[in-house]
């Protein structure tokens, strides 16, 4: 944006907002408790799928029975 018009009190304000709008994290790291909720999540999704696929032989085998 332009700065004409504005006081000289606001621009030196932006000026040091901008430096706190930077991520705290900027290092791409990943912390302890997304990686834990990463692994969750996987163990949640293959549990999900190997029941799934439990329940699908279970029924299967009671249509081939009827």
């Amino acid at each position: 944006a332009p700065l004409e018009g504005f006081k000289e009190e606001l621009k030196s304000k932006n000026d040091s907002t901008k430096k706190l709008s930077v991520a705290q994290n900027a290092n791409n790291e990943w912390d302890l408790i997304t990686i834990v909720f990463f692994v969750l999540c996987l163990i949640l999704f293959a549990m999900a799928i190997y029941f799934s696929n439990k329940n699908t032989n279970k029924i299967l085998q009671q249509l081939k029975e009827n």
